[in-house]
């Protein structure tokens, strides 16, 4: 994770520091059952995913950079809360749908998906049809599904500095290609909230500290 680490949220939940040693411990199931119970006692889709996950994740990726657990032990706490996040959201309702479309993609090189994942669960929870591409997106394919379905909002996070030049040039191509009906850009990650007005310089409309402040601006933008 040559990048950026992120501090710890000040507002994560104390389920956080369970779901934390129960993802380096490689416990699965109990991972899951720890989410699933919190979240059937009331806990929200945001908290879960803010307070919950997204501290434990940078955690784990402090862990990684000093050395203290292994790139396997990395990979399996992502990939635990990848499992959970996908079983989390199918119990979530979801709002009436809104008529603009939304895509959320990881351009080329960036393989930290969770970030984007969040945000696009987000996005359909609040009612946007969205469609979610996943890690390391080809350029040429984002903007030729961009063409096909004509979204209104096009996500596009980054979580390393090194990223940002890529989403950057993706900008100006989107602005130029698809100048006739302006989609709403959206980006944010680890790499924008690191460099003040880093979003404005890229071209972006809108930008947010984490996945549920960049929905709030979204929708106070289109209020």
């Amino acid at each position: 994770m040559n990048g950026i680490l992120a501090p710890t949220s000040d507002n994560a939940h104390p389920l956080m520091h369970t779901y934390l040693q129960t993802m380096l411990a490689g416990d699965r199931q109990l991972a899951h059952s720890l989410i699933i119970d919190a979240f059937h006692d009331g806990l929200s889709l945001r908290a879960i995913y803010l307070d919950v996950f997204q501290p434990a994740l940078y955690e784990v990726g402090r862990l990684w950079e000093r050395g203290a657990i292994s790139v396997a032990q990395e990979h399996l706490a992502t990939a635990i809360t990848q499992g959970v996040l996908a079983s989390i959201y199918t119990a979530v309702p979801v709002a009436p749908r809104k008529p603009q479309r939304a895509v959320v993609a990881c351009l080329r090189g960036n393989y930290h998906e969770i970030g984007a994942r969040m945000m696009a669960d987000f996005l359909q929870s609040s009612g946007y049809d969205t469609l979610f591409l996943g890690a390391n997106t080809p350029d040429d394919s984002l903007l030729e599904l961009i063409s096909q379905q004509r979204p209104e909002i096009i996500g596009l996070p980054s979580t390393m500095t090194s990223q940002v030049q890529g989403v950057q040039s993706t900008i100006m191509q989107i602005r130029g290609d698809f100048a006739s009906f302006h989609p709403t850009i959206l980006v944010g990650g680890m790499a924008f909230n690191a460099v003040d007005g880093l979003w404005k310089k890229v071209g972006a409309d809108v930008w947010g500290r984490d996945a549920g402040e960049a929905l709030d601006h979204l929708i106070g933008a289109a209020a």
